[in-house]
């Protein structure tokens, strides 16, 4: 019996039909397709004697659509076919508006709606409508501020790629933004150039709300890198950076319900970030080598910030400073530089004047490797805290982990669960009328702690902790000794300098034999006391003695 496999030669009839139908059908669309291209290209040809080349033109992809919506007769010209592909490349079409810089491709050129580079720029955003300005790569000179005051987007090809720079002698900031809608910034970098400018600064906010930001770099401005002034607010600020502006990075003036995330600032003649924003959202910010402080959080009410970084800044790192309802956690500052910080208050994390503020987790460490003061953590001794919470960080500063000063001020917080590495884990420099919960803070290879010697009719602080007193006198003086603030407190205290007698007085007594006067006499003298509980009144008892003479007044 034959083989029924096509292959051998045989074919069913039905199958033979079918192919004998399909090639005749072919056939037919062959023979037209071929005469309607023959039509086609010779009214073509016709119509087209007498044209430029086919590089004449660019057609808008819409523009070019509504040439052939039906293509059918398949009437396609080589000049259709070259503004189809332009069109069609990825890198071109993609904005309202393309403006070219000199040393953009020519590619890209022929795919821009403007070509002089800078000065074209506010022209482009006023022709744009609502929509957006693409810069290609290169750089762009600008003369004078590019007006971004209504809804638009103007985005480069990256920060490395596009380059706004400031022209000498301008003297006026780079771009402004002033529409009430959103406006959004992306993917370039502005150069201040401000060795030869007497003002301007990098972008500043006007007015509007929900503008945004993204991967922008700001680059050697006069003034600051990024301004922010009200009634603009509730602006998104990502991934970008601030570096060697004359003043500070990121400079909120009052704008509230903004949102920062992994933002970096670094080398600015001001704060890397001086924030006054109230409902606010920080995240990933890093401040580094900046003149003044690292990250300045101020008045920011109701608000959050998280994961801060702040290194070997010339002031304090981490400012909290007349700030209410902020919470803040995982917070690091490094001081490592040759010299330590200077000013006033040189510590890792300052507390200024903060109201019901929670402050967890983090790391200080504040050591200079050559010289200088640092102190880890500063409750600073004007417009003082109350009501806030300072605990989980770890701490090791040169000069005391946790510095007090004037807690007369610093009512009703917690400062606890703190680990401190320090060779002074406390300092406290006080008069010791201050109330508040110290409680739980882990020593670790601590040499002590040390309030201060108050002077001459001073009252030696007792409700900070344990610790020792130096005392140094000037000639014959008195001091005054308050009862212990916890059972188990420690105190020990001894004469540094001697010039005259000290005599401590004490508001209970010091042992069973009622004596309630301490007298260092000579250099070396010292005494150590604890502290007990006798029914629900809390007295120092007398640990140890050496040289001190003891008495009741």
């Amino acid at each position: 019996m034959a083989s029924r496999n096509p292959r051998d030669g045989y074919w069913p009839s039905s199958s033979r039909h079918a192919a004998q139908k399909a090639c005749t059908s072919w056939s037919r669309l062959r023979n037209t397709w071929s005469k309607s291209c023959r039509r086609s290209w010779r009214r073509r040809r016709e119509r087209s004697r007498g044209r430029s080349s086919v590089a004449d033109t660019i057609r808008q992809l819409a523009a070019l659509q509504a040439l052939f919506p039906d293509n059918t007769a398949g009437e396609i010209s080589p000049q259709d076919l070259r503004d189809f592909l332009v069109s069609a490349m990825p890198t071109g079409r993609s904005a309202t508006k393309v403006v070219a810089s000199a040393a953009a491709s020519d590619l890209r050129k022929a795919q821009a709606d403007y070509v002089l580079g800078g000065p074209d720029i506010q022209a482009a955003i006023d022709a744009a409508g609502n929509g957006s300005v693409e810069l290609t790569e290169g750089p762009f000179t600008v003369v004078t501020t590019i007006l971004a005051n209504k809804t638009c987007t103007l985005r480069g090809a990256g920060p490395l790629s596009t380059v706004i720079t400031l022209a000498n002698s301008s003297n006026v900031d780079v771009i402004q933004l002033s529409a009430e809608n959103v406006i959004t910034l992306s993917n370039f970098q502005i150069q201040g150039n401000k060795g030869n400018q007497t003002a301007g600064s990098g972008v500043k906010f006007v007015s509007g709300e929900r503008h945004r930001i993204e991967n922008v770099e700001v680059h050697n401005a006069k003034d600051y890198g990024f301004w922010a002034i009200t009634p603009s607010k509730a602006i998104v600020a990502y991934g970008c950076r601030a570096y060697s502006c004359g003043n500070h990075g990121f400079y909120w003036n009052g704008p509230g319900a903004n949102q920062f995330q992994s933002l970096y600032s670094d080398l600015n003649g001001g704060d890397g970030f001086y924030l006054y924003a109230t409902e606010s959202q920080l995240n990933n910010l890093i401040a580094d080598q900046n003149s003044l402080a690292g990250i300045r959080m101020y008045s920011m009410t109701d608000s959050e910030a998280s994961n801060l970084k702040s290194f070997n800044n010339t002031l304090a790192d981490l400012v909290i400073w007349s700030c209410s309802r902020l919470t803040a956690s995982n917070l690091v500052s490094v001081h490592d530089a040759a010299t330590g910080k200077t000013g006033s208050d040189p510590a890792g994390l300052q507390l200024v004047g903060n109201t019901a503020c929670s402050i967890r987790g983090g790391s200080i460490y504040n050591i200079p490797t050559v010289s200088g003061s640092g102190w880890g953590i500063l409750l600073a001794n004007y417009n003082g805290s109350i009501d806030c919470v300072v605990e989980g960080f770890a701490v090791q500063s040169q000069d005391g982990d946790l510095y007090f000063v004037e807690p007369a001020n610093l009512t009703g917080n917690r400062i606890s669960n703190n680990i401190l590495r320090g060779a002074v884990p406390v300092y406290f420099n006080d008069a010791g009328t201050g109330e508040y919960v110290y409680a739980n803070n882990v020593l670790e290879r601590n040499s002590g702690w040390a309030p201060i010697d108050p002077g001459a009719l001073g009252a030696i602080s007792v409700v900070r902790g344990s610790g020792s007193v130096a005392l140094t006198t000037a000639g014959a003086e008195t001091r005054t000794l308050a009862a212990p603030s916890f059972i188990g407190q420690e105190l020990t205290l001894y004469c540094k300098t001697f010039v005259g007698n000290c005599v401590v007085t004490c508001a209970t007594t010091v042992n069973e034999a009622g004596n309630n006067t301490i007298t260092f006499t000579a250099t070396g003298q010292a005494c150590r006391l604890y502290a007990v509980e006798e029914g629900s009144t809390l007295r120092w008892r007398l640990a140890s003695v050496d040289g001190a003479q003891l008495s009741t007044v």
